[in-house]
């Protein structure tokens, strides 16, 4: 650690307005969860969407995804990745296991205007057309 200190490296400033220390515990929840043996997911919290189960492969993918990042059990099509509990950084291993499964690269801004399985899944299927 002294060591690490000591050397002149390079000044990287983060500017978020959240607060860095409840991101870090949250992170380290959400490893301690996703790697215990039960799973570790929390049950589907209520929310002002109705639960509906994923209709195709595409959406039964992110579904499971959502689940495994989010640590959330029973991800409805409906469901807002925000109101689950997401934010940018689980946003950004979203997108990029999104651009690992389906060869595509989207902006992390499509989130935003698409913030559910139902119409990520539709934009991930026009992809495939293009």
């Amino acid at each position: 650690m002294s060591r690490l200190l000591a050397d002149d490296l390079p000044t990287v400033p983060i500017v978020s307005s959240m607060d860095l220390a409840s991101l870090l515990a949250q992170a380290d929840a959400l490893s301690r969860l996703t790697t215990s043996d039960d799973g570790g997911r929390f049950a589907r919290p209520e929310l002002d969407t109705d639960f509906e189960a994923p209709r195709d492969d595409i959406e039964k993918s992110l579904a499971e995804l959502w689940g495994n990042l989010l640590g959330v059990e029973g991800v409805g099509i409906h469901d807002s990745f925000f109101d689950l509990g997401g934010h940018s950084l689980i946003a950004v291993r979203l997108f990029n296991e999104i651009s690992d499964r389906y060869d595509i690269d989207m902006p992390m801004s499509v989130l935003l205007q698409s913030p559910d399985i139902a119409r990520l899944g539709e934009l991930i299927r026009g992809s495939a057309h293009d």
